[in-house]
């Protein structure tokens, strides 16, 4: 009876992937013939391609040892759809650095955000230009608000104002000379219409005639312009970091009553607080005497908020004691 090749030569070869003939075959001066398929472990899972057997074709001579061993052809069920995509697309696209994929605002794109906003305030207002209606509602937080609340720089506001608001601007409102500045700009112009949206919505009719036209407008533009630099707001934030997302939240209570946004949006500010340890006086000995000032006393204000909203409506306490 002639000899046999063994099962076990067969698993073997399998391992050893055609490179070399196993020793049993050797002996018997067999060669190694593959017709076992190695298969995974485990429950099928559904939509996986099938994995036809191949045929036997006669023995493998030597010279034929370096071909695979099994032709392996993928069966496409009928009626499965097939993929378009081409090997290597994924990994191209997962293989772009993040900055590349996701660039910054554009100066362009800043202007655009504040043309509109100009146009449909010069439309809505046609009797009251823009920077009269922006600088009553810094007059009116100015009187009303900043006595208790003072988080905001009186005459930078005043120069922001005038700076994208005045009917004499030109084009190049956000164009600098780094990024860095372009940001700053960016930034500015969302803290003075997050104010104008924060001020109109809260205070009556009587102060500010025009409120529930430019509330809504300066939100959304105050938003769009956050949103655009926000991963480098968060990177590096500042007093106007804190206290645009304070505005924020305000102004979306009192307009669209939607609790949970705002106060998850004021909970950002309140992380930005841990984080930059304003509870601190060493950290804010890192700050020039201005920003520093205005940092002590916007942890003052969210402190006390914070102590308030837990006594009063039994939330949770986020910022802790100050050591």
């Amino acid at each position: 009876m002639p000899p046999s090749r063994s099962s076990a030569a067969t698993r073997l070869a399998n391992l050893e992937q055609a490179t070399e003939v196993c020793a049993n075959c050797r002996i018997s001066q067999l060669s190694c013939r593959y017709t076992s398929v190695p298969r995974k472990r485990g429950p099928k899972v559904p939509g996986t391609p099938r994995i036809q057997r191949p045929q036997d074709h006669g023995p493998v001579t030597d010279d034929q040892l370096w071909l695979s061993p099994v032709s392996y052809t993928e069966h496409q069920e009928p009626g499965e759809a097939t993929s378009n995509s081409q090997p290597g697309q994924l990994a191209h696209i997962f293989s772009l650095p993040v900055a590349d994929a996701t660039p910054g605002p554009t100066p362009e794109w800043a202007q655009s955000i504040r043309d509109g906003l100009l146009a449909f305030m010069s439309s809505a207002l046609p009797a009251v230009p823009a920077l009269d209606a922006v600088n009553k509602c810094i007059d009116v937080y100015m009187q009303y608000t900043f006595p208790t609340t003072p988080m905001v720089h009186e005459p930078t506001l005043r120069a922001s104002a005038s700076r994208f608001f005045s009917s004499t601007c030109g084009s190049d409102l956000f164009e600098a000379q780094s990024q860095q500045e372009e940001i700053a700009r960016i930034q500015a112009f969302s803290l003075i219409t997050a104010l104008c949206a924060s001020v109109s919505s809260v205070m009556p009719d009587s102060l500010l005639p025009h409120r529930q036209i430019i509330a809504s407008p300066c939100l959304e533009a105050s938003r769009e312009m956050l949103k655009a630099i926000e991963d480098y707001d968060i990177e590096n934030p500042n007093s106007s970091s804190i206290v645009i997302r304070i505005f924020h939240a305000t102004a979306l209570q009192h307009l669209t009553g939607k609790t949970a946004l705002s106060y998850y949006i004021l909970g950002q500010a309140t992380l930005l607080i841990r984080h930059m340890r304003l509870h601190s006086e060493e950290a804010l000995m890192s700050h020039e005497p201005l920003e520093a000032q205005l940092l002590r006393y916007i942890f003052w204000q969210l402190y006390a908020a914070d102590k308030a909203s837990r006594q009063v409506f039994a939330q949770v306490e986020r910022l802790l004691y100050p050591c």
